[in-house]
């Protein structure tokens, strides 16, 4: 009901103010990625030309953002900006998403860039997210995109030294809405989006749930007989002992024989997906005059998300930006924002209680429909809100994997987010060629996140468990610039100099506190309480972070008679983290040689440019100190021993600090081109960079005689280098028909050069399988177990079949050779529309998943069957030796057949069946290489129509004017990765790249859209 309530809301004040302009708060969007020759935001938040710029900038328009239909801005940006790639962490509503800038540039750091809105660091941080667990959001996700005018990415060091050591990653430079300066406007938008699960693993309904062909009752895999082979009717079942009661009355007993030939894949896959649906709702006031301008905005993002159960993301913003000159020299403006935010999500990855490693392992011929219920022992004793799974289908017990159902309704994974932004700013012309400003910025976010697992969840949880954990995160910042414009230095000659000075103060802190109670005392309590724990089960926890920084910058801008463009920039940074000052500098060269040998038809306007920079990324907070940690003692089959309950234990950190460390270190090259040619009608930017990345930090390992493990040091270095195309074309500009071609092409190449004698760097993953750092490697490729090869071929034991190698190497690289977008956009009369395709190719990833799924017999390939003739059958074997005559059914004619399929990997054919899967050639085996597989995508990444209708209709309604529009996303995917979309990423935002794990799948969305402005 609130949403018809907002909608009538949005429809009365077209009735009350049905004269006012229609011009609207977001006048300052472009509208195309190259921006030659317009303006843009640079890295401190005020205007520059890109014309005039030395250095490549992408800028982005508010209202591409918006009509993406992306609930995160991050996002939204996908495919609209070159050597910019975007990885969203999961489909679940609210995810965050991973974004990263000419490669990778820092290994025990963040590689996300530095996020600048309206001239203030912000932050875009997400904790939380590893193997297991549930999917984070980041910060980003609290904005509305609707506020947002435009959003320039700064990709290479020189634009933005002066930020010392925070710019490596690139800045994603954000400016908000300001309000019109000719009256007032009011814009109401409604969108209804139906959100489907865009790419799913296929699972066989042949054969079911046992062993060896044979059903079994709970066993793991579905290695059992053939279902179409069965009697068919009923089960037989006892009916005078146990049974399991479902909460809708359905009764299980015990199975004496399996008739059944149902299969149930449809069934289960309906428990767990559905129809998401997605309501958004925004308004916005804009007002101005000459002096003073305002735009105000509320919005309502509603999504339930397209797993069926408590997956949901709520999200209500408002935003107040005004502008106010108080005389021709002093004025004040505030931009203030409010986010609240909800969400439940889903477990997923290497997480027994997940909800894919429950679903996809379950068998065939099970129906999860009843999760939940009372089991009753054969003399009748309940057992209330038991757990029926396929591992256990009475629910006598725990079962080894949650049903689906019970993840997506008994378990709790709530978040409850709230942030403020407040951004005061004051401009004094205290010269007529000079300009101070003074400028603050708060941002504090809490979350507050609630972990509920009932009794008799699967895994370690069946005696249940709570987490409450709450998270605050404020960055503050003081920014003071002084910007100076001298014309005609020495006399009219056209030098003109601008320069700019400027202090930065940044103050981040970060708290965290919480507490886990496990091992319920009362075991069938729905309550968040650590009482319900004794206190040997209760185990808070808390963290403080701290980070101070401040720089002292300075930047002279030298434009030459219009022609010649010389940016030199340096900052000293003093940071709380490291010991000493550190020096970043910058400098960039345009020059617009059009000016000296003319213009043709062809070439209309030319640049030449060059930037070199050389800046810093800070080490990770207190390594310059030996810490001390809580102590406690585990083993993989004994109990934990936790310090807490022993009165408090400490033990020093195995990890050695270093007082000596210093920032990492990047230099950066940028050479380039701008052209417009064909009489404006085609600009093109062509950029080339190199950078080196030196004094990476790093754990390196030392002698056990030092009485540590590791110690601190700037050991590494790595390098990136690339080619950055942008495009843009207008095909057709007419009265009528507009139509324009864009589109970008990127590749980087990264290189690790030296890690100071360690062998490889864990980044995130698991110990067969495992993203990390290698020399002379990009950073980020696969490392796990791999077949033993002699000059590249496999050495194959006595029955044909390959083995493992003794030591483990790197399988595969996540890292794309290049990536592309192509879209088209324009009008015809009344209807817009704009499509974009985009791609990744050369990407690899490895598909854990899909390797669980062969070791328990699920995926389709290991569901076929092979028929031989007797001699054949006799010369044939599987992994374990056995020949096919002596596994196969024999028929009429002296064939056998027998489930499995032939490879030959060298010395003739052998059978892949049962034996083999679950050895060398499943999930679970030593070696990995058969998993790492081409990730390579092409997709349809949006595709918009908007259709602003006649004014005829518009005056039935006294409004000045309205639109309807059709928005997709990710409407079409081709890849020939199995099972998930290969943008998505396990763990998240770290630095390891290209792992999936039964990670929850992604989506494509239907919206449609009507918009008025009153």
């Amino acid at each position: 009901m609130k949403y018809k309530y907002l909608f009538i809301m949005g429809l009365s004040f077209g009735l009350m103010i049905p004269g006012q302009s229609q011009n609207s708060g977001s006048n300052n969007d472009t509208e195309d990625t190259l921006n030659l020759g317009e303006v843009s935001v640079n890295a401190i938040g005020t205007l520059f030309n890109v014309s005039k710029s030395g250095h490549s900038v992408s800028s982005v328009a508010g209202k591409k953002l918006v009509s993406s239909g992306e609930s995160g801005v991050i996002q939204a940006l996908s495919g609209k900006a070159s050597n910019v790639s975007i990885t969203k962490n999961s489909g679940d509503p609210g995810s965050g998403a991973f974004i990263q800038i000419r490669g990778q540039n820092t290994i025990s750091g963040s590689n996300q860039p530095l996020i600048i809105i309206d001239g203030i660091a912000m932050s875009n941080s997400s904790f939380g997210q590893g193997t297991d667990g549930v999917v984070q959001q980041s910060r980003l996700n609290d904005l509305n995109p609707s506020d947002i005018a435009s959003i320039t990415v700064l990709k290479g060091a020189a634009a933005a030294a002066i930020w010392g050591t925070a710019p490596a990653n690139g800045v994603i430079v954000i400016t908000t809405k300001k309000g019109s300066k000719s009256g007032m406007n009011i814009e109401f938008s409604s969108t209804l989006s139906f959100d489907m699960v865009n790419k799913e693993y296929e699972k066989q309904g042949i054969y079911g749930q046992g062993n060896a062909g044979k059903w079994v009752a709970n066993a793991p895999g579905s290695w059992g007989d053939k279902i179409s082979n069965r009697r068919g009717g009923l089960d037989s079942l006892r009916t005078t002992a146990n049974k399991f009661v479902a909460d809708d009355g359905s009764v299980y007993y015990p199975i004496l024989a399996k008739r059944d030939q149902t299969v149930f894949n449809k069934t289960n896959r309906d428990q767990v997906f559905r129809t998401g649906q997605t309501w958004i709702n925004n308004i916005s006031i804009s007002s101005g005059n000459a002096r003073s301008n305002m735009y105000f905005s509320a919005s309502d993002w509603n999504q339930k998300g397209v797993l069926n159960g408590t997956s949901d993301y709520h999200r209500t913003t408002g935003r107040l930006n005004f502008n106010h000159m108080l005389n021709d020299k002093l004025s004040l403006s505030m931009r203030s924002f409010l986010s609240k935010s909800t969400s439940n999500r889903i477990q997923q990855g290497s997480n027994l209680d997940g909800l894919y490693l429950g679903y996809l392992r379950t068998a065939p011929d099970f129906d999860n429909t009843d999760y939940s219920g009372t089991y009753y022992n054969a003399v009748g004793v309940a057992t209330f809100n038991s757990h029926r799974g396929y591992r256990r289908y009475l629910g006598d017990i725990q079962p080894s994997y949650n049903n689906p159902g019970w993840t997506l309704n008994k378990q709790t994974n709530t978040s409850d987010v709230t942030r403020v932004t407040v951004t005061p700013e004051i401009k004094y012309q205290w010269k007529p060629n000079s300009l101070f400003t003074v400028r603050t910025g708060y941002d504090v976010s809490t979350d507050h996140r609630i972990t509920y697992f009932p009794v008799l969840s699967g895994g370690s949880q069946a005696n249940g468990s709570f987490t409450d954990d709450f998270i605050q995160e404020t960055v503050l910042n003081f920014h003071a610039i002084n910007q100076s414009n001298f014309e005609n230095l020495l006399g009219n000659n056209g030098i003109n100099l601008h320069t700019t000075l400027g202090y930065i103060y940044t103050k981040r802190s970060l708290m965290e506190i919480g507490g886990t109670a496990s091992q319920f005392i009362i075991k069938n309590q729905d309550r968040f309480a650590f009482i319900n724990a004794t206190s040997t089960n209760q185990n808070p926890f808390n963290s403080n972070q701290l980070l101070l920084t401040n720089q002292v910058y300075g930047m002279l801008d030298l434009d030459i008679k219009d022609k010649y463009f010389l940016q030199v920039s340096s900052a000293s940074e003093a940071s709380s983290t490291y010991a000493n000052r550190f020096l970043t500098t910058g400098a960039s060269l345009a020059y617009e040689f059009t000016k000296d040998i003319g213009q043709s038809e062809f070439l209309n306007n030319g640049k030449l440019r060059f930037s070199a920079g050389q800046i810093g990324v800070a080490p990770p907070a207190y390594i310059w100190n030996t810490n001390y940690v809580g102590a406690g003692s585990s083993s993989g089959w004994g109990e934990t021993l936790d310090g807490t309950q022993f009165g408090g234990t400490y033990a020093r950190s195995s990890v050695q600090g270093n007082p000596d460390i210093r920032p990492e270190q990047k230099t950066e090259f940028e050479l380039g081109t701008d052209l417009k040619m064909l009489k404006n009608k085609l600009s093109l930017g062509i950029t080339y960079y190199t950078n080196e990345i030196t004094g990476i930090v790093l754990a390196v390992d030392v002698a056990p005689s030092s009485g540590y493990s590791s110690q601190w040091k700037n050991a590494a270095s790595m390098t990136n280098k690339g080619v950055e195309i942008d495009m843009n074309l207008n095909l057709v500009a007419t009265k009528d028909l507009n139509l324009n071609l864009y589109g970008n092409l990127s590749s980087n190449k990264n290189n690790v050069t030296d890690l100071s004698g360690t062998n490889s760097v864990f980044l995130a993953g698991f110990t067969g399988t495992s993203s990390r750092v290698v020399k002379d490697h990009a950073m980020g490729v696969f490392w796990g177990g791999m077949y033993e090869k002699n000059e590249g071929k496999l050495v194959l034991d006595a029955n044909g079949f390959p083995q493992a190698a003794v030591e483990e190497g790197v399988s595969g690289d996540p890292n794309a050779k290049y990536r592309a977008s192509i879209g088209m956009n324009g009008n015809y009369k009344e209807l817009t529309f704009n499509m974009l395709f985009e791609t990744s190719q050369g990407n690899q990833m490895w598909g854990g998943t899909s390797g669980v799924l062969n070791y328990f017999g699920i995926s389709p390939e290991t569901a076929t069957e092979v028929t031989l003739s007797q001699a054949d059958a006799d010369k044939v074997v599987d992994y374990s030796g056995k020949k096919v005559s002596a596994l196969g059914v024999k028929d009429a004619s002296g064939n056998y057949t027998v489930r499995g399929s032939l490879k030959d990997f060298g010395k003739g054919d052998v059978l892949l069946n049962q034996a083999w899967y679950q050895s060398l050639g499943g999930g679970f085996g030593p070696v990995n290489e058969d998993f790492i597989n081409d990730a390579s995508w092409v997709r349809l990444r949006e595709l918009s129509l908007s259709y602003k209708l006649p004014r005829s209709i518009c005056d039935l309604f006294h409004i000045p004017s309205a639109s309807v529009g059709f928005t997709g996303r990710n409407l079409l995917l081709w890849t020939p990765f199995k099972g998930v979309d290969p943008e998505l990423n396990l763990t998240g935002v770290s630095n390891g790249r290209g792992l999936d794990y039964f990670t929850n799948p992604g989506t494509k969305s239907y919206m449609f859209n009507i918009k008025f402005n009153l």
